[in-house]
């Protein structure tokens, strides 16, 4: 199955899904919830296993998917939202880091002003904005791991997404590289 296909599948089923867990009266929620995560967890786990994983853009893409349905499946839990709402900033601002990654003039420029101090570089690459929310993703996503208490196909999505996470990480990091002729 290629990335676009899977995409729209994928953003079909979370809209159905999504639209149901909001029609269902109290008792009927819990169950039918746990019945859409379970399927959405293996349509999740089918999107990590696609080939296209090594571009940036489409890792971005995933997990702001994956955000989407956790935020589908969690309205009943505040603090949960507000977790999920700042993740989908970070990554927010990992998209428009990667678009000035992507010009490397402009990045050279946003990164003399803003990251010449060595403090706010590691590795001699700076440690910008797009390279903090990506640990700050990864610590975000350690701790769900520790949290876990569901059916393990919960804890192997939080796991592929880790790693899949890190590797956004290491593509960044490649991506500044070049921008930056280092």
């Amino acid at each position: 199955m290629d990335w676009m296909s899977c995409r729209k599948e994928m953003a079909a089923a979370l809209f159905t899904e999504t639209q149901s867990l909001r029609n269902l009266g109290d008792p009927e929620v819990d169950r039918r919830r746990s019945e859409a995560r379970r399927r959405l967890i293996a349509w999740l786990l089918l999107l990590l296993r696609v080939d296209s994983l090594n571009d940036l853009g489409n890792l971005i893409e995933i997990e702001v998917m994956f955000q989407g349905f956790e935020a589908a499946v969690s309205q009943d839990r505040p603090t949960r939202l507000a977790s999920i709402t700042a993740a989908l900033e970070q990554l927010d601002a990992i998209r428009y880091s990667v678009s000035l990654l992507r010009q490397p003039k402009n990045y050279k420029k946003y990164v003399d002003r803003l990251f010449s101090p060595a403090k706010h570089r590691v590795d001699d690459l700076p440690l910008d904005i797009g390279r903090q929310s990506l640990r700050s993703h990864i610590t975000r996503l350690k701790n769900a791991i520790k949290e876990v208490r569901g059916p393990d196909e919960e804890l192997d999505l939080l796991v592929h997404r880790l790693e899949s996470t890190r590797n956004m990480e290491r593509l960044y990091i490649a991506l500044q590289r070049q921008a930056l002729g280092a």
